[in-house]
């Protein structure tokens, strides 16, 4: 299952069959196993080299939205094609959702932040979603060259997500690089939190965006945080990170990105934006884990859901600089100020600390989205 999230969405018709495509080119057909009636589609193709999550961080390079008056019934499952164009060379993977719920607003609020996608612009409890499948099992790669059109592409939407996006609050001191040095373990605390906002459209107008708590008429979409101690070879025991061999393997992910410093131009103590004194195409990215101390309290192998959650940050980070990315193991050598701090689930549903919710209204007494402004601060 896959975070299906992207900066912007429209309606891109599949090719006209009738003339020679320019660039590559895939079409196919979406098809819905749901038993109710699917609601808007959105078909995502990303680089096979760069996947969404869970099983990345990538984005999509285009993708195709497909209403849901497409979807045609007959006595099979329904079904509606889809299609993109003007693809680079290249190896890509497929996946889609459908947005059953209507709150997928990717153009309403693109986020600033990290490089993410809008904080409305994610697969939220209920939603389905899936991809186009290798016949091994997980995701098929398709690569086109040259001008190709590859067709008859079948994306299943397979899987309704039955939990919530994992909204969070951060409660973390700032964190020290000279005490990472030292080999000090430093830490922080993240809490669930349903969202309740009043968003602005282009069109001016407002929409109510929800992401709910206790209220909740099912209990697994209420937020939380879907915890899993893997155990997939069934010994009982947690396995290690097949990308980190020396830390267990705990979902969810958590993954940090430099920000630099807040620049709050309007002075309601939200910054519109964040100078990182970067040259083009320069970043860098870092992770924390889950708290192995946590063991003690998860079922190991099967999935659970909390409230909270208490983090290690892994003081090492990921320098990205002329096309060419290096491992940093000094703490020292990593940037001081602000960092973005993401949450991965094994779903493939993320949020993103900060997100641009923190400067509109709330629509609850118990709801402060100041909070969505919060950043990791390294000093």
């Amino acid at each position: 299952m896959l975070l299906l999230a992207l900066a912007a969405c429209a309606y891109q018709a599949p090719p006209d069959t009738g003339a020679e495509p320019f660039g590559n080119a895939l079409t196919g057909s979406l098809v819905f196993f749901g038993d109710q009636a699917p609601g808007d589609a959105i078909v995502f193709v990303t680089p096979a080299a760069a996947p969404m999550p869970p099983q990345g961080t990538g984005r999509p390079i285009t993708f195709a939205a497909v209403p849901a008056e497409a979807f045609t019934v007959g006595e099979g499952l329904p079904s509606a094609p889809w299609g993109v164009s003007e693809l680079p060379d290249g190896a890509y993977t497929v996946t889609a959702l459908v947005d059953m719920d209507r709150d997928f607003h990717p153009l309403a609020l693109p986020s600033p932040f990290a490089g993410g996608s809008g904080a409305l612009a994610g697969a939220t409890c209920g939603d389905w979603v899936g991809a186009y499948p290798a016949a091994e099992g997980g995701l098929a790669e398709v690569e086109v060259t040259g001008g190709a059109w590859v067709d008859e592409l079948p994306v299943l939407l397979t899987t309704a997500l039955s939990t919530e996006r994992p909204a969070f609050t951060l409660a973390a001191a700032p964190l020290s690089r000279s005490a990472a040095a030292a080999g000090e373990l430093q830490g922080m605390r993240v809490e669930s939190t349903p969202i309740y906002t009043s968003v602005p459209t282009s069109e001016g107008t407002t929409f109510a965006y929800t992401l709910q708590g206790e209220e909740s008429p099912s209990a697994r979409c209420r937020v939380s945080f879907l915890v899993h101690a893997v155990d997939a070879d069934g010994d009982g025991a947690v396995d290690a990170r097949a990308d980190l061999p020396t830390l267990p393997d705990l979902w969810p992910r958590v993954g940090l990105s430099y920000l630099g410093t807040p620049e709050d131009d309007d002075g309601d103590g939200v910054a519109e934006r964040y100078t990182a004194g970067l040259s083009e195409g320069e970043s860098w990215s870092g992770l924390a884990t889950v708290s192995p101390a946590l063991l003690a309290e998860l079922p190991v192998g099967s999935p659970t859901l909390r409230t909270s959650l208490d983090l290690l940050w892994v003081p090492v980070g990921l320098h990205t600089a002329d096309g060419a990315t290096t491992v940093v193991q000094d703490p020292h050598q990593l940037p001081p100020g602000a960092w973005a701090i993401t949450l991965i689930e094994e779903t493939g549903q993320v949020w993103t600390l900060p997100n641009a919710l923190a400067g509109l209204p709330s629509n609850h007494p118990d709801y402060d989205p100041i909070l969505q402004g919060a950043t990791l601060v390294l000093e």
